[in-house]
């Protein structure tokens, strides 16, 4: 698992999406973005850019936290299906994502958790953390 759940840009996301796609996990590659903040009035142009680095050959799932994030959402509505491999969660619902994504992922899966700390996914985080310790 790979959580970098404090501080987002999209120079940042990229570069650990990159990063992350050229991992070798056993399982699926799972991808939860919370939304990037304080990026001003570019904020919903910026987000649905990042689209261009989500492929689905790289990125089984893409699970994605904010009101900011829904324009990611219309920009990979082509690439991924939603509701099977794209999920969207508005700002509060870090327990709804945790819930999900726990029912879609098997143990050889990798994890990856990038967004800003006031998307608070950190919540996601303990909650994966406490299922890998328990099993």
């Amino acid at each position: 698992m790979l959580s970098d759940v404090y501080n987002s840009n999209p120079t940042a996301v990229r570069a650990v999406l990159q990063a992350f796609a050229a991992s070798q996990p056993q399982g699926k590659r799972i991808v939860v973005l919370g939304d990037m903040l304080e990026l001003g009035d570019a904020a919903p142009q910026l987000h649905a850019k990042l689209a261009e680095v989500l492929d689905p050959n790289q990125f089984n799932s893409v699970f994605l936290l904010g009101t900011e994030m829904q324009a990611l959402k219309t920009a990979l509505a082509d690439k991924y299906q939603l509701g099977n491999n794209l999920f969207y969660y508005d700002g509060n619902q870090q327990p709804q994502l945790l819930q999900e994504l726990r029912q879609h992922l098997t143990s050889k899966d990798e994890v990856l958790l990038k967004g800003s700390h006031g998307m608070h996914l950190e919540i996601v985080l303990q909650g994966l953390l406490g299922e890998k310790s328990a099993r």
